[in-house]
């Protein structure tokens, strides 16, 4: 809100915020920018990644689609900062839906589907590592998530890349 009370949110991402991908449609014919972000630095493509309108995953895949069919780059670009307990370390939309998921693969059928289609549709680079080099693989290896590692392996994520554990001296790859 600005200081008159009006509702100042971008219609970009208030599209986003509704799961209304007409208006998104509509905001991108009207010339939004793909990249604004909200006070907690998240783009649409984050922010959807992130939340699911309406409790509607069909929503969320049908916005997040019409951000990629007009050109959102922002695939690998760190932004936003999650709210849990966990470390305070923005990352990338695929990072971000491989956190997201669960060891059981029937649990997170829509992040499947954007981990599905971020590299493939949007070049997403499956190797970008978090500002502790935890890389979307690690995440999914270390977590247990196993349905996700072919996915991330197809789309070329590297196996050997090293992390730097927290807890020890130790490093290791991802499937170690």
């Amino acid at each position: 809100m600005d200081s008159d009370g009006e509702d100042d949110t971008p219609p970009l991402l208030a599209a986003a915020y509704e799961g209304d991908a007409h208006a998104l449609r509509r905001a991108i014919a009207d010339g939004a920018d793909l990249h604004v972000e909200d006070e907690e630095n998240y783009t649409a493509l984050h922010w959807l990644v992130n939340n699911t309108p309406q409790g509607n995953d069909e929503l969320r895949i049908a916005c997040i689609s019409a951000l990629l069919d007009a050109g959102a780059d922002d695939v690998n670009r760190l932004g936003g900062l999650h709210d849990f307990d966990r470390d305070q370390i923005p990352g990338t939309p695929l990072m971000d839906a491989v956190f997201l998921c669960e060891p059981n693969p029937g649990s997170c059928a829509a992040e499947r589907t954007i981990i599905d289609m971020l590299p493939v549709r949007a070049g997403a680079d499956p190797n970008i590592a978090s500002a502790d080099s935890f890389t979307p693989l690690h995440m999914a290896a270390v977590w247990g998530y196993w349905h996700i590692v072919p996915v991330l392996l197809a789309a070329g994520a590297e196996v050997n890349a090293i992390w730097p554990s927290r807890d020890t001296d130790e490093r290791g790859d991802p499937l170690d």
